[in-house]
């Protein structure tokens, strides 16, 4: 007997492979000129899949349906002659692949050649997308599948391409760890390992050679936990360190609190069921907060690491209607807390030394589901991944610290926010700064507008950060009259509850995301459209009144305008 996880059992889990849009993580399709987060069509459509795969066709009947899929498939590639056009169509091949009524020789031959056409343009993400689908349709090892065209790029791949091939080796790696594939893991693994070795970059190896090394320790204690619940699954010692490895190296917290509500730990007994009773409202979610977060202080490890991060979830419940003192009592703590993705745990800020008084924190905003737009006008929005944004608007001393040149005159304060420089300016400083030291470990790029507004909310359905009414503004923000006709200095004046100051308010922000009508119906990551006149600002300026500034109204902006009241924070995402 052994404990059933879904469909899976303990003792012998068998992974069905599940491209969904949250869980295989893919990335941008060609890049588009800010890299934003990655259109979801495909992936929706792998997940809706079902049936169990076919046999792999005989390789003579493969090699016969190869040349002519081949020959299709490079004049389509030759027609395509701009970045979105490539785009388009090789997310149009990949779903032609999927819903293909042809014979399972043309199948197979077409997924292969996708997949080896996407190593051709070099696109990791994409390929390992082909991979992935080529082992849903027929009986071929998942995470090989996935694999091979890694080890493709990796051979032949340029420094771009080879940056691309770390982040989506270390995201299958990821998955397979979930799966409890330990040996694929470490496979997948060392084609993370060998492209950042080819990058030459010292920094990207320091990061990706821990993160591979703890698939053998990540092995060693699922062992462990196996050898206890083998015996019996049913004793609460059992219960116990089977509902710890859910929790802390799975992120299960569900399933885990079930079985660590029966162990033999009164103290964590009592922790998960309180839990499991879903407590709502502010006081009790910053007391389950609090206990967790003094529980962690017993323990050592990950297991601190977790309960920390538990703390942190229930810290980020209470977040939108918990009072400003109660809030202020919490918020150092909130700090301590790290934010869990299965196995890992992500600082909740990050520093990067820029230069000499040129410091730049940015803070990470959880992954989650929010009304985008105006009350009663909104729609859905679900951001799948979690990412970091600059907790300021960038000033003019950060500017300098990497471009070494101002977008204008200023002879001031070097802390004022820095204005002048139109989007492609912009986008010239987030490109700079993807070719410094950290650039091998994080993505640099402007925020796409759902990220802008979730980050401004911080949790709130109300038309400010702090509420509905405008009146508070110029505690938060400033606008005309109080900002002085000019730019300011930033953080002078309250955050918002994820510690982000001037997001409304000082200056119109640029995105990543050209202008266009929110579409209609739920969305998951969304961006705007691939090409427009536009370019979307948000949050008002100190130009404009506390009417221009709140978190849903936005405009759309020409891409060479330099006026003094446009600024911009970037933001960031771990490969």
């Amino acid at each position: 007997m052994a404990f059933r996880d879904g469909r899976k059992s303990l003792g012998s889990r068998r992974f069905h492979l599940n491209v969904s849009a949250a869980g295989f993580g893919i990335l941008a399709m060609l890049v588009a000129a800010w890299q934003g987060p990655a259109p979801m069509a495909v992936a929706a459509e792998l997940s809706t899949q079902s049936g169990d795969p076919a046999p792999v066709p005989p390789a003579a009947e493969v090699k016969t349906a190869r040349p002519k899929v081949t020959e299709e498939l490079q004049d389509a590639v030759s027609a395509a002659t701009t970045p979105s056009a490539k785009t388009k169509l090789l997310n149009s091949l990949l779903s032609e692949s999927a819903s293909s009524d042809s014979t399972d020789a043309a199948r197979y031959a077409r997924l292969l050649a996708v997949r080896d056409l996407f190593v051709t343009h070099g696109e990791p993400e994409l390929a390992v997308k082909a991979g992935a689908l080529l082992a849903r349709q027929f009986e071929v090892d998942p995470w090989e599948a996935r694999r091979e065209p890694l080890q493709d790029l990796v051979k032949s791949g340029s420094v771009p391409v080879l940056l691309r091939v770390v982040e989506t080796a270390l995201r299958a790696m990821d998955e397979a760890i979930q799966a409890r594939a330990f040996d694929a893991a470490q496979k997948v693994g060392e084609s993370a390992t060998q492209a950042a070795a080819k990058t030459k970059d010292a920094e990207l190896r320091k990061y990706v050679t821990p993160r591979v090394k703890d698939v053998a320790a990540l092995k060693k204690e699922w062992a462990r936990i196996e050898s206890i619940t083998s015996k019996d699954p049913s004793t609460p010692e059992a219960k116990r360190e089977f509902g710890l490895y859910l929790c802390v190296f799975e992120g299960h917290w569900e399933e885990g609190l079930a079985l660590l509500s029966e162990s033999d730990d009164e103290k964590l007994a009592e922790l998960a069921k309180q839990e499991l009773q879903h407590p709502a409202g502010p006081n009790p979610q910053l007391g389950l907060g609090n206990a967790w977060f003094d529980a962690a202080a017993q323990r050592k490890g990950a297991i601190q690491s977790a309960f920390r991060s538990r703390a942190g979830y229930w810290f980020e419940k209470a977040m939108p209607s918990a009072s400003e003192a109660d809030w202020k009592k919490v918020s150092k703590r909130v700090l301590e807390c790290p934010y869990q993705e299965g196995h890992r745990f992500l600082p909740r800020t990050i520093t990067l030394a820029l230069g000499p008084q040129a410091q730049y924190e940015m803070r990470l905003i959880p992954a989650g589901t929010f009304s985008m737009g105006q009350a009663g006008q909104g729609h859905e929005v679900t951001l799948t991944r979690p990412y970091y944004i600059g907790t300021t608007e960038v000033t003019h001393a950060q500017w300098l610290a990497v471009m070494q040149q101002l977008p204008t005159n200023h002879k001031g304060d070097p802390r004022v926010a820095v204005h002048g420089a139109d989007w492609y300016g912009v986008k010239k400083y987030t490109d700079a700064l993807q070719q410094t030291k950290w650039g091998g470990q994080y993505r640099f790029r402007l925020p796409t507008e759902a990220e802008w507004e979730y980050a401004c909310r911080a949790g709130t359905t109300t038309d400010h950060p702090w509420g509905d009414s405008s009146e508070l503004m110029s505690e938060y923000g400033w606008v005309a009259p109080d900002a002085g006709m000019a730019p300011r200095i930033v953080a002078q004046l309250k955050p918002n509850r994820y510690g982000l100051y001037d997001m409304l308010g000082n200056m119109w922000e640029w995105t990543g995301d050209f202008y266009e009508p929110y579409p209609p119906g739920p969305a998951v990551d969304p961006t705007g459209p691939v090409i427009a006149t536009a370019i979307a600002v948000r949050g008002g300026s100190w130009l404009y009144s506390r009417e221009h500034a709140n978190s849903w109204i936005r405009r759309g902006e020409d891409l060479t305008r330099r006026d003094h009241y446009f600024g911009f924070r970037f933001v960031c995402q771990i490969r």
